[in-house]
């Protein structure tokens, strides 16, 4: 959960800024960061995953001189390459709600007026991203959430004596005949846990009728 949480906040000022600047500023801006955003989405997730978090491993091990970061702990890692996963849908979803939201009247009515873009976007626009923003951030979080029992279940999350659901799955998985609760347990609590988170953000999503809140 920990994991779940910091990821998407991560991803949601990284990506949140990066969306909010496109849909607003559009032009070279907007092609720049579309570009930046095709990259991120085109290297499989899982792969990725799995290489920045072994190349993360390496790097905070320290060596003989004693440098490291040793601060870089396997649960930082995981929400690092989380993070970095959630930035582009993130930007994607703001971006369209932005796009939206710089055409509306309240926004045209401040730019008529002489309100500089710094100013709208910050009074008009980004409080109207609020209810999209949380929306994406329950959702977001269930993916996140199974994203990080994959990598536990695969070795890649975080270690002892910091618990996972995933890494409960894989250590008994073996032993299903004598102790099924041992799996059964946890991957049921996953499974509650992201069924609850997606069924709040969907509700959040109607309440406010985010409709790009699906992408």
């Amino acid at each position: 959960l920990r994991v779940g949480v910091f990821s998407i906040l991560i991803g949601l000022f990284i990506g949140g800024t990066l969306g909010l600047m496109a849909g607003y500023f559009k032009g070279w801006v907007d092609s720049v960061i579309n570009v930046m955003l095709d990259i991120l989405l085109s290297f499989p997730a899982l792969i990725i995953a799995i290489l920045v978090v072994g190349r993360l491993d390496v790097v905070s091990t320290p060596e003989p001189n004693g440098w490291g970061w040793t601060w870089l702990t396997r649960s930082w890692s995981v929400t690092i390459v989380l993070s970095l996963l959630a930035i582009a849908p993130i930007a994607r979803i703001v971006r369209a709600q932005t796009l939206s939201l710089s055409q509306r009247d309240f926004v045209l009515a401040a730019r008529s007026l002489g309100a500089k873009g710094g100013r709208i976007i910050v009074r008009e626009i980004l409080p109207n991203l609020v209810p999209a923003m949380v929306s994406v951030a329950f959702t977001g979080v269930d993916v996140l959430l199974v994203a990080e029992g994959g990598l536990a279940f695969l070795g890649y999350s975080i270690e002892s004596p910091f618990a996972s659901w995933g890494k409960m799955v894989n250590e008994n998985r073996e032993r299903l005949d004598e102790f099924w609760w041992a799996t059964i347990f946890p991957a049921l609590m996953l499974f509650a846990t992201v069924l609850a988170f997606n069924v709040i953000g969907d509700r959040f999503a109607r309440r406010f009728d985010i409709r790009e809140a699906a992408l």
